[in-house]
């Protein structure tokens, strides 16, 4: 009759009347090698096809599949990316050592499995169908040395009741997860970077436009929500400024009083065409109160300055189109420079026109006096 052996082990099962004389040696060899095996064995897998190792089976004799330990290595370097570690479709429990260089899965053919991280060991069995992690929940766990994660811990944390946050060197921890980071706290804040959400007192004031700020209250800074001036060095008054030389109406604009927190404003009475260069109001007058002059007296006119001044007709060379009337301002700075204002940006010279209009006012005056004379005579 042929020897039997049990399906997961392969351990012999002979029979009444077999083996005859032989015996001693089948338990020896097939029964209690094996047993041997299975409990404390241990088989260095180092041979590698397609980054894949099939663990060897066999009936009565030695196999990888029977071992207890498995140590996965890679001597002869042919893993060249993480691998597969196939075991039979039988339970079975393996402790599993990866040295091999690479991420190993151990698993069946057809199964599922467990990916075991170079460097580590594992505890895993085979239920027949799946290679599953024999340990994935811990009642209770005690130690004196170190732990080291090399994957994730998960759960609610409840049972975290201590831990030391002085000896966490690195990483980091979202300010949700922490309940003191969201709740006043007391003690020194140097090491702290961040927002603060509850924060009320700045540690160092600051100064804002000259006004001193720690945080506590509100501050008024003069000449942005007070009245006054703001102390700065900066060109805070300064405004961005472009050529529109080409616009024929632009709008002046002006304050209601020489100073103060004030907006400026504009008005449809008084323009400026910058195309031509030609302020257009409405009306002009010029300040001739008598409460604002001293040393008045009766103006005299030098005829012979009057008469040296030249009327011309012209045109401009830009701007302004057509032909008009007016004074070479070269010419009028030759006979009485005080007529005259000197742009000092460009060194335009330009003729001050109301000067003019009371000379003219008193020499027609004097004409008219001089014809009412001659004809009385």
């Amino acid at each position: 009759m042929t020897t039997q052996y049990t399906p997961i082990l392969k351990l012999a099962l002979p029979v009444e009347g077999e083996l005859d004389g032989s015996w001693g040696d089948v338990v020896n060899d097939n029964i209690t090698s094996m047993v041997e095996q299975a409990v404390a064995g241990r088989v260095v897998v180092n041979t590698w096809s397609s980054n894949s190792h099939t663990l060897t089976t066999a009936n009565g004799t030695t196999a990888e599949a029977r071992c207890a330990m498995l140590s996965l290595t890679d001597s002869g370097t042919q893993l060249s990316a993480a691998g597969t570690v196939i075991c039979p479709a039988l339970s079975k429990i393996y402790i599993v050592q990866n040295a091999a260089g690479q991420i190993i899965t151990v698993k069946t053919a057809s199964g599922s499995g467990i990916a075991i991280p170079n460097g580590a060991t594992s505890f895993v069995f085979c239920d027949g169908t799946n290679v599953l992690e024999c340990l994935t929940n811990i009642v209770a766990l005690t130690t004196t040395g170190n732990i080291t994660v090399g994957g994730t811990i998960s759960g609610n944390g409840s049972g975290l009741t201590t831990l030391n946050g002085s000896n966490i060197s690195s990483g980091t921890v979202a300010a949700a997860r922490v309940a003191t980071l969201n709740q006043n706290t007391t003690g020194s804040s140097s090491s702290c970077t961040g927002n603060a959400a509850t924060a009320t007192i700045l540690a160092n004031a600051r100064t804002i436009g000259g006004v001193s700020f720690n945080g506590s209250a509100n501050i008024n800074l003069p000449g942005v929500n007070s009245a006054g001036n703001q102390n700065t060095t900066g060109a805070s008054g300064s405004v961005a400024t472009a050529d529109e030389s080409s616009d024929t109406t632009c709008f002046i604009t002006f304050a209601t009083a020489a100073s103060g927190n004030l907006p400026m404003k504009t008005g449809t009475n008084l323009l400026f065409n910058s195309s031509s260069g030609v302020v257009t109001s409405t009306d002009y007058t010029v300040t001739s109160d008598r409460r604002l002059k001293k040393n008045i007296n009766d103006m005299v006119i030098d005829w012979d300055r009057f008469k040296q001044y030249r009327t011309v007709t012209h045109e401009w060379i830009e701007g302004r189109k057509g032909v008009f009337s007016g004074l070479i301002a070269q010419e009028v700075q030759a006979i009485d420079p005080t007529l005259i204002e000197e742009n000092k940006n460009s060194g335009m010279l330009s003729v001050n026109y109301n000067k003019i209009v009371p000379e003219l006012i008193k020499t027609i005056q004097d004409l008219n006096a001089r014809l009412e004379a001659l004809e009385n005579k």
